[in-house]
């Protein structure tokens, strides 16, 4: 997520502090079509596209890099 927007099915797997879909995030359901119209709708507007992609940025390197990670099982283990 350096400044691009995960795209991800909504349906699935719990996800370790996932991203927000429509704020760090574009989902799409796994139903014939969806990722097409998320796709589409995510297009539409460019300019939310780019502060989604900061935020997604942000959020990633708050929660994703190998030092975060670290960081949560030292704390949870210990």
């Amino acid at each position: 997520a350096n400044g691009s927007v995960p795209l991800m099915a909504a349906a699935g797997t719990e996800r370790y502090m996932p991203y927000a879909d429509g704020e760090s995030a574009v989902f799409y359901a796994p139903e014939p079509g969806g990722l097409t119209r998320a796709v589409m709708a995510a297009l539409a507007d460019r300019r939310r596209l780019d502060v989604m992609g900061e935020a997604a940025r942000a959020h990633y390197r708050r929660h994703h890099t190998g030092e975060a990670r670290l960081d949560y099982i030292v704390g949870t283990a210990l």
